[in-house]
């Protein structure tokens, strides 16, 4: 059962709340200062440098795009991905391998370290909902790697997938449980206790490019791919998926909140569908707003926000049936 991205209409104009200097790759939600902030991770290549700027826009629920950042970070590499870090701190992946620590001090901060265990870009960082000191990081090695803290080295190295991994991302219920979403047109269902193979395979028509666990369950795991196709499954049944939905292009990144699933695709698409019991997906809202590629979104205290390659930040005024999920 296929929904079509194209049947909604955007019923506001979605808000710009920050403009940066490079094309944005990474949105992650969280408390700076004592307020709700959004950490934006960007990067840039020119010849044969990329490199890359980390920006913290508080209260971006009511920021607008002629204030400037709270705190910004220069980096010497594009970063991938940023997530808020116990506390206030945080993680970041970068195209030149690296895990690094931003310790967020003022309104200019860098890194403080930075890991290299990876031989390949570091594609994505999921921090520990429960334990918060311990994360996962995953990469174009196809390699995917558990950390107890900041402080030391990886403590397992998870092996099976067979192209670039581009997803990683803690279950929200069992706290030994994590999939990851690949190139290899799988995704799979791991468990910290046993790091030889995943416990769960499920594939995919093409390369996955991102996936999400349904919020509070530990069974529903929604995926989108290079074709544009988001699928429902449920890990108890691997090889039956339960629904799907359709956007324009392939599915950069999805981001779930209550029953609301957000999408982003590589035609600057921004899409949300609502989810049943039993997987139907129904779309409440759709808006082009972005020029080029949409690369990430992120829910802050129950508001949309998305980011993409043309440097913008938009906020999504969603419909009702959205907005009240």
């Amino acid at each position: 059962q296929v929904a079509n991205s194209r049947t909604m209409k955007t019923t506001a104009a979605p808000s710009q709340v920050c403009h940066a200097s490079r094309p944005v790759d990474s949105l992650d939600a969280g408390v700076w200062a004592g307020t709700p902030a959004l950490a934006v991770a960007t990067s840039c290549i020119t010849g044969e440098v990329w490199d890359g700027e980390l920006l913290v826009v508080k209260e971006p629920v009511s920021a607008s795009a002629a204030e400037q950042p709270a705190a910004v970070g220069a980096s010497h590499c594009g970063l991938t991905c940023a997530r808020w870090y116990q506390g206030e701190s945080l993680l970041t992946a970068g195209d030149d391998s690296l895990v690094s620590f931003w310790p967020t001090l003022g309104a200019t901060f860098s890194s403080s370290w930075g890991h290299a265990e990876h031989d390949d870009v570091t594609s994505c960082i999921s921090v520990h909902p429960v334990a918060h000191q311990s994360f996962l990081s995953c990469s174009w090695d196809t390699t995917i790697k558990l950390w107890p803290n900041v402080k030391t080295n990886s403590l397992a190295t998870f092996t099976g997938h067979s192209a670039e991994v581009w997803c990683v991302e803690w279950s929200p219920v069992e706290e030994h449980r994590f999939l990851s979403a690949s190139a290899d047109a799988t995704v799979r269902v791991w468990d910290t206790r046993t790091a030889t193979s995943s416990v769960c395979t499920i594939r995919t028509a093409v390369g996955a490019l991102t996936a999400v666990w349904a919020p509070g369950s530990s069974d529903t795991i929604f995926s989108g791919d290079e074709a544009g196709v988001i699928t429902a499954f449920d890990i108890r049944s691997p090889q039956a998926p339960v629904k799907t939905a359709k956007v324009p292009a392939s599915v950069n990144q999805l981001r779930a909140h209550k029953t609301a699933l957000a999408a982003v695709d590589q035609c600057g698409g921004v899409t949300v569908f609502v989810s049943a019991a039993d997987g139907q997906l129904t779309q409440t809202y759709h808006s082009d707003c972005h020029t080029g590629a949409a690369m990430a979104a992120a829910w802050c205290d129950g508001v949309l926000f998305t980011g993409g390659r043309d440097g913008n930040v938009f906020r999504h005024v969603l419909p009702p049936t959205s907005a009240k999920q």
